[in-house]
C-alpha cells in the first residue's frame, strides 16, 4: 500500500470516530451501550492518528525517493549531453515511466499487457500465417539472447528463429540505454527491433499548445530521448542486418480517429523543433488505450 491508501483510510477512520462520538449520546440505549460506543469511537480515532502518521512517514519517504530518481535521471542526461557516459540502473530507467497518478507496479503490468498485444498481433500472427497456424513458444533458461554475451541468458523463442528478451540494457557511444523489449531473428537477413513503452496517464498539454495536445510534455519527452537512443545505436548497424524501433504509447482515453495525426504531430515535433535524427522507414509508432489492454493475458514476462 502508498502513503496516500494510509492516509485515505486513516481520514476514514477518523470521520467514523466523529459520527458514533457525536451520535452515541442520541441513540435511545442503555449506559453500557453508550459506554462501548464511545469506547469504539476512542479506538478509531487512536487507529486514525496511528495511519495518519504512518501514512505521513511513507509518503515523505515516497516524495524523496522520487526526488532522487530524478535528480539522478536529470543529472545522467546532462552527462550524456556533454559526451561524458552515464551509469544508470534499470531502476532508474523504469522510474522515469511512472506518471504521478499510477504506481511502478501498475505501470509494470500495463506495459507487459501492452508487449504481450503488439508480440501477438504482429509477430504471432505473421509467424502462423507463415507456418499455417503451427507456433510453438517457449522460454528457455539457459539459451543466450545474443551469443557472446553471459549476461543475456534466458529468453523466450518463438518458432526456433526467433528470440524476445526484455528489459534490454547496453551502452552505445556515450550513452546507457534502456529498451523494455528486443525481437531478434534469426533468419537472413537478421531483424532487430527495439521496443520502447511509454504510458500516458497524465494531464494532457495546455490547449493549443499542440494540434492535437493528447500527450502529456513527460511522454513528449521520453518519446524524444527514446528516438534519439535508438540514432545513437544506429550508426553501429550493418548493412546485412534490418534493424526497427517500435514506440508504444498507452493513453487512458484516446479518440483513435486522431492516431495518425499524433503520429504525424510527434515526428514533426521531435525532428523540426527538438532536432532529432528520425528515420520513418524504421520507426512505427503504436497506440493502445487502456481498454485495448484491459482482457489482455500476461504470456512474455
Amino acid at each position: 500500500m502508498t502513503g496516500n491508501s494510509f492516509l485515505i483510510l486513516s481520514m476514514i477512520a477518523a470521520f467514523a470516530s466523529a459520527v458514533i462520538g457525536l451520535g452515541g449520546d442520541k441513540i435511545p440505549s442503555p449506559g453500557w451501550i453508550k459506554t462501548l460506543l464511545f469506547f469504539i469511537a476512542a479506538i478509531l480515532a487512536l487507529v486514525s492518528g496511528i495511519l495518519n502518521l504512518y501514512g505521513s512517514k511513507i509518503v515523505e519517504s515516497e516524495n524523496a525517493k522520487e526526488l532522487k530518481e530524478q535528480y539522478d535521471n536529470h543529472t545522467n542526461d546532462l552527462k550524456e549531453a556533454f559526451g561524458l557516459m552515464s551509469h544508470r540502473t534499470v531502476e532508474q530507467f523504469l522510474s522515469e515511466k511512472v506518471p504521478s497518478k499510477l504506481s511502478e507496479e501498475q505501470v509494470t503490468i500495463l506495459i507487459r499487457k501492452a508487449l504481450n498485444k503488439w508480440i501477438e498481433d504482429s509477430i504471432v500472427k505473421d509467424v502462423q500465417s507463415i507456418s499455417e497456424g503451427n507456433v510453438q513458444i517457449s522460454y528457455q533458461k539457459e539459451l543466450r539472447f545474443k551469443e557472446g554475451d553471459t549476461s543475456s541468458i534466458g529468453c523466450w523463442v518463438i518458432n526456433s528463429d526467433i528470440r524476445f528478451k526484455r528489459n534490454w540494457f547496453e551502452k552505445a557511444g556515450n550513452q546507457s540505454t534502456y529498451y523494455d523489449a528486443y525481437i531478434f531473428n534469426e533468419e537472413t537477413p537478421n531483424d532487430h527491433k527495439l521496443i520502447h513503452a511509454i504510458i500516458d496517464y497524465g494531464e494532457g498539454l495546455p490547449e493549443g499548445s499542440f494540434i492535437t495536445n493528447v500527450l502529456t510534455e513527460k511522454s513528449r519527452d521520453l518519446y524524444l530521448k527514446y528516438c534519439n537512443w535508438y540514432e545513437a545505436k544506429r550508426s553501429y548497424q550493418t548493412t546485412h542486418q534490418t534493424y526497427s524501433h517500435i514506440i508504444i504509447i498507452v493513453t487512458r482515453d484516446r479518440d483513435k480517429s486522431m492516431d495518425e495525426l499524433i503520429t504525424e504531430e510527434m515526428n514533426l515535433w521531435a525532428g523540426s523543433e527538438r532536432g532529432a535524427r528520425i528515420n520513418s522507414e524504421e520507426l512505427s509508432i503504436v497506440l493502445y488505450n487502456e481498454t485495448d489492454l484491459k482482457n489482455e493475458k500476461i504470456v512474455f514476462e
